[in-house]
């Protein structure tokens, strides 16, 4: 078994500007966007736009879809709000004490109202480049939801586990992931790498994988098998 695996630090950087996860409080606070100045729920590039609470004036900001709370089903352990960008906007003028109109510079994916802001500065930003290295063994570590809107993930998706330092994990650790079988030995369906650890849940990064990754595919040790994949 080699001793790591390197990993392409832009791919790392993309997914961790594109994917985070704030507590309900973090969430609750956060401002939101209302309609465009021309009452459009659907905001597109360059237009201008309201946004509920007070923001510092020139600075950018991301722009997120709240994908609701990361729940495992099977423990109803509760992990705090998954959230994707949707784009990028700067505050320009404070209109009233909670409500500020920006202007809207870039899409990622379309933004709508009810959208989350959040400071962009270096958000997301590795502080370290690192080599991919298998974590520790655990015991019943599962996927618990895909990163994006859609049901699977294929390699550079990002999808949520539900271990986390409170489990050993690390960001740079490596897991095979098994599609469940009733009678057939689990199948190695991909690999994931952690790029972000909370206490008790991590996002990962698809590396690999030879089917597309499911919410409820479990998590095993990276087996480098050659034939895999």
């Amino acid at each position: 078994m080699p001793g790591s695996v390197p990993i392409a630090l832009s791919a790392v950087t993309q997914a961790l500007k594109h994917f985070q996860l704030l507590t309900v409080a973090e969430t609750g606070a956060a401002p939101r966007l209302l309609r465009s100045r021309h009452e459009r729920v659907l905001l597109h590039n360059g237009e201008q736009a309201y946004v509920r609470g007070r923001l510092h004036l020139g600075q950018q900001y991301g722009v997120y879809r709240d994908m609701g709370e990361l729940v495992d089903e099977r423990t109803q352990t509760h992990y705090g709000h998954r959230i994707m960008l949707t784009g990028m906007v700067t505050a320009r003028a404070q209109l009233q004490p909670e409500l500020t109109g920006v202007a809207i510079n870039s899409l990622s994916r379309d933004i709508r109202a009810g959208d989350l802001l959040l400071p962009w500065s270096a958000r997301g930003e590795p502080s370290a480049v690192y080599d991919a290295v298998p974590g520790p063994a655990l015991a019943a570590g599962r996927v618990l939801a895909i990163g994006h809107e859609g049901s699977v993930a294929i390699p550079y998706d990002v999808v949520w586990l539900n271990k986390g330092r409170r489990d050993g994990v690390r960001e740079g650790h490596l897991y095979d992931v098994f599609r469940p079988a009733d009678v057939l030995p689990s199948l190695a369906v991909a690999r994931v790498m952690l790029i972000q650890t909370r206490e008790h849940a991590s996002a990962a990064l698809v590396i690999d994988s030879r089917e597309t990754v499911r919410a409820g595919d479990e998590l095993g040790e990276p087996a480098y098998d050659e034939l895999s994949f």
